[in-house]
């Protein structure tokens, strides 16, 4: 369905900036233009396979074709370096979804389903590997940190994979799908493509340095297989098309030739069937060459889960000058050596491709150049990121209550490139909104940022609307340059709740500054919300921020008074605010909606993450939470 109006370009904010020029994203390692450096990211670990802190550059010693070569930079990398996380911080996720993969750890959770879990002997499923294996990939959900993204994927499913996300409870929506193939009845099932493999290729490709997959899997006994019935061929409708796929098997290594200098990726093997798993283990029972490791005969896989987080929890990136900077495009064999410090696991890529002569113009290498591509289930599970986009969504209630508007917040960072020329640059911002892979909603618009001479970057807020039906919705934001086709998205799950049918309901929160001749309301806006909206979540004690939100009470219970709770809590759950209110039923109107402003107390608080909490109860009544997490520097 396609809507037209139903997103409006706002009055665009904009800030240009002139700071030093930076290329856009690309595959490590990266080859500064015109100068000799190599970059690669380095992975050490002591015998016990845990990272190595404080090394530099007196430590190490890199050859490249066994010829040493000159390190002139050593940076470690810790992923997820902060204080100890606030005490809410596994129960409440941020609000603001971004396309910024700098120094972002992925993590691919397989859940196994397609060869799990039957009792051995038996056609039965083993239903405490299947909680077994549900528990440990809440576990790894639960302990994802605020800079780590991750997937969830299942084998038995044909389904598009969950893009990346740092959203907890969609990562455990898919998890909810886990059924293993013997709940189904049915042996062998019908081939499916490799999903660790993809998974594996889309990491080994991109650029970020930290990435890892853990699979989740239990073997069917042999004697289940000869009493189920052969399984139906699988099949797959592809969104907006109506069209019906079938899978393709093709063989997929379970470790990429480095051919292309693509970094290794270690992939992490966990049999959930416990000390039941006493059958041949094809999985466990062999060496593991990605570098992970494999852990079997255990009913506790929970230290399994820290230590492979923690094993991917830092890196280096060492630079060092080669000796034969040329443009050859030749393939050069990497050596690294921890000196004078005993055995250590090192994980980096064996080689890197040095940088090809370009292409002669209008020849067929220039008009087609041949780039390594990721497998296409898995191409889209990461966002585009040549324009950066911070996002924030929160969904209004409209009068009468059959339809929501979703106010949409996209804060862009435009590099300014040698093909960029000063005047106008025309930006068109699109919004998709999927349910269950199809799309319902897709919009664009279209605006044009002023870019003086001598810019080299471009900072525009987008606030804008969309009118929907209540329903789950996965949103597909992107912003594309219609001069260069550079593209940047970003995905943002969000739930738009039926409100008529909930006897109280609280909206999303906006945060904001209040409007001024220089920072408008949009029109889009306009008797919406207030506030001109941010996704910025981190503010200084001078500055003048406000939340809104608004209460709804359902149209099938009479109105009545509303208590309102409102919190700020640091780090350590202490109230910094507490704010307590009642709202009486004649404050709600006729179209049974109260609207709040709070400002936050941000001159009252020191330097440190916060959170804001709102909660709303009609009798015993109460309305799901809104938490929303900010910092004061």
């Amino acid at each position: 369905m396609r809507l037209s109006a139903a997103i409006v370009a706002a009055g665009l904010v904009c800030v240009v900036s002139a700071q030093e020029q930076r290329p856009p994203s690309q595959q490590p390692p990266i080859f500064r233009a015109g100068v000799d450096v190599v970059q690669v990211e380095v992975s050490i670990l002591d015998a016990d396979r845990r990272p190595v802190h404080g090394l530099t550059a007196e430590d190490i010693e890199v050859r490249e074709d066994g010829k040493l070569q000159e390190i002139i930079d050593v940076q470690e990398i810790v992923i997820n370096a902060e204080p100890k996380p606030p005490v809410w911080a596994r129960a409440v996720g941020t609000d603001v979804a971004t396309n910024d993969l700098d120094d972002r750890r992925l993590i691919g959770i397989v859940m196994d389903d397609l060869s799990c879990c039957s009792l051995p002997g038996s056609s039965a499923t083993d239903r405490w590997a299947v909680q077994h294996a549900i528990d440990v990939a809440h576990r790894i959900i639960d302990s994802l940190g605020p800079r780590d993204l991750a997937t969830v994927a299942l084998t038995h499913e044909l389904m598009s994979v969950l893009p990346f996300t740092g959203d907890r409870d969609a990562l455990k929506d898919v998890v909810k799908r886990f059924s293993p193939i013997t709940d189904g009845g049915c042996w062998p099932a019908p081939p499916a493509p490799n999903v660790t493999g993809d998974l594996v290729r889309l990491f080994a490709m991109s650029p970020q340095p930290t990435k890892t997959v853990i699979k989740l899997y239990g073997r069917v006994s042999g004697e289940s297989r000869r009493i189920i019935l052969p399984c139906a061929q699988r099949s797959y409708v592809v969104p907006d098309t109506g069209r019906r796929v079938y899978p393709v098997t093709t063989p997929t290594p379970s470790t990429l030739p480095d051919i292309l200098g693509l970094p290794p990726v270690p992939v992490y093997n966990l049999n959930i069937s416990g000390l039941d798993a006493n059958r041949v283990d094809i999985l466990g029972n062999g060496p593991n060459p990605s570098g992970g490791r494999n852990y079997i005969l255990t009913n506790d896989l929970r230290p399994a889960v820290d230590e492979v987080l923690d094993e991917n929890s830092a890196y280096y990136l060492i630079g060092f000058r080669t000796s034969r900077p040329t443009t050859d495009g030749k393939y050069r064999r990497l050596d690294f050596k921890v000196k004078n410090h005993g055995d250590y696991w090192i994980r980096t890529r064996e080689g890197y491709l040095r940088p090809a002569p370009p292409a002669k113009p209008g020849s067929r290498a220039d008009r087609n150049p041949e780039l390594p591509r990721p497998p296409s289930t898995v191409a889209r599970l990461l966002p585009s990121s040549d324009i950066t986009l911070n996002a924030a969504a929160a969904v209004f209630a409209l009068p009468g209550f059959r339809e929501a508007a979703i106010v949409t917040t996209v804060d862009l960072t435009h590099e300014i490139t040698e093909s960029t020329r000063p005047g106008l640059e025309e930006l068109t911002l699109r919004t998709v909104a999927y349910v269950a892979g199809d799309s319902k909603y897709d919009v664009s618009a279209k605006t044009a940022v002023d870019v003086p001479p001598g810019t080299n970057r471009v900072s525009t807020s987008f606030p804008s609307r969309l009118n929907v039906a209540p329903e789950r919705y996965e949103l597909w934001l992107t912003a594309r340059d219609s001069r260069t086709n550079r593209v940047g998205g970003v995905f943002y799950n969000i739930e738009v709740p039926d409100v008529s049918a909930r006897a109280v309901s609280v909206s999303g929160v906006v945060i904001g500054r209040t409007p001024t001749e220089r920072l408008p309301l949009p029109a889009s806006l306009a008797g919406l919300v207030p506030i001109v909206p941010t996704t910025v979540r981190m503010f200084g004690q001078g500055e003048a921020i406000t939340a809104y939100f608004q209460i709804y009470q359902g149209r099938e219970t009479p109105l009545g008074p509303v208590a309102l709770t409102i919190q700020v809590l640091d780090d350590r759950g202490g109230a910094q605010l507490s704010v307590n209110e009642t709202f009486a039923p004649e404050q709600f109107g006729s179209n049974r909606t109260a609207e709040y402003r709070l400002r936050l107390p941000l001159d009252r608080l020191t330097s440190g993450r916060y959170l804001l909490s709102i909660e709303a109860k009609l009798g015993d009544r109460i309305a799901p939470k809104r938490d929303v997490p900010f910092a004061v520097r």
